[in-house]
């Protein structure tokens, strides 16, 4: 059976490969990430029991430091995939795997971001053998283009995949039964988010939000202290959760198309626009607002409103089944680069 190697140097990109690592590995495939010490992706792989190896830190922000870590990086792979002997190598946005299979003779699957990943792109994509985009991103293709109908957000949120587990964030001290808000902050220090700001004044927001319900705040920049104590620490693979159980998930950026996929109600404020969001927006299973004030007032209207979440829940169930099974798609294309294919049983059960 076939040896793949999933190269992930982003948290994000664990959810989006598990299903498929799980089945790949159900079916006697040998499957090793290559990781990466970002945010909590390490914690992510070990609470998934995925088999992986780390093989650098993002550590501080920096083009000199980003640059010298993807020279480390290639390096790294290579030497891994000397040991590994991959029969194939998949990979996201990633520009070190692309460029470490060329020089193995590796295959590569690269699946593309090509709305926010542009530099990654210039980088990976001449020396990957199959790129994998959404149709809705509307960016060209190539003759090594295969596009899926459906977005990433469903290759590990489709509701025949994700199961609820309420008693599991019990056990971490929240009781999903008691009304909660949930706040995303983000650090917007990544190359992509220069000139990309969000919610100017979340001490303000809190405060009015908490006239209606509790408020956890998730944050990857550092909170104002009048807030500091609504920081919420969780195990990070029950984020998800965190977000399905939510009365309403509040956000600057792409946790709100995975509280779209989930059917939470939600809201976001970015001074940034992409063709994927504009396509959920227009199914409204997400919805952007322009000011700090429309983003209260929108909320408290939500939390009001005793049947939005059945309503955005059926919402949700209905984009869905619009469209394609992406976690299937992503294990087939990867046996079939591999020559894997012939081999491979139907999906019969949810991964």
């Amino acid at each position: 059976m076939c040896r793949i190697l999933v190269d992930v140097c982003h948290p994000v990109w664990v959810h989006f490969f598990r299903n498929a690592i799980e089945r790949w590995r159900s079916e006697g495939c040998e499957v090793i990430v290559a990781g990466r010490e970002k945010d909590c992706l390490v914690d992510l792989l070990v609470a998934y029991d995925i088999p992986h190896e780390v093989l650098t830190s993002a550590g501080n922000r920096g083009l000199v430091k980003l640059a010298w870590e993807m020279v480390e990086r290639d390096w790294k792979l290579l030497r891994l995939i000397r040991k590994f002997k991959p029969d194939v190598i998949v990979t996201a946005n990633g520009a070190c795997a692309a460029q470490a299979g060329w020089l193995a003779r590796v295959p590569v699957v690269l699946f593309a971001d090509g709305e926010l990943a542009t530099i990654e792109n210039r980088l990976g994509h001449p020396f990957a053998k199959v790129i994998c985009r959404s149709a809705f991103e509307g960016t060209n293709e190539s003759a090594k283009t295969r596009t899926y109908n459906s977005f990433p957000q469903l290759a590990y949120l489709r509701p025949d995949r994700f199961r609820p587990e309420p008693d599991a964030l019990r056990e971490a001290g929240i009781d999903p039964d008691e009304p909660y808000s949930l706040l995303r902050l983000v650090a917007w220090t990544a190359n992509h988010d220069t000139h990309i700001s969000g919610i100017p004044d979340p001490v303000k927001l809190v405060h009015e939000l908490e006239k209606e319900t509790r408020v956890f705040i998730s944050h990857e920049r550092e909170l104002p202290p009048e807030i500091a104590d609504r920081s919420m620490k969780i195990p990070p693979h029950l984020y998800l959760q965190l977000i399905y159980h939510a009365q309403i998930l509040l956000a600057e950026g792409g946790n709100v198309m995975e509280a779209g996929v989930l059917g939470t109600p939600n809201l976001f404020m970015v001074s940034a626009n992409f063709k994927l969001w504009d396509n959920m927006i227009a199914e409204g299973v997400i919805r952007k607002v322009d000011t700090q004030d429309e983003l209260t007032a929108g909320a408290l209207e939500i939390l009001r409103d005793e049947n939005a979440k059945p309503a955005w829940r059926e919402r949700a169930q209905a984009f869905a089944n619009k469209y394609d099974d992406l976690s299937d798609f992503q294990y087939r294309v990867v046996l079939e680069t591999a020559g894997c294919l012939e081999s491979a049983k139907p999906d019969s059960q949810p991964a």
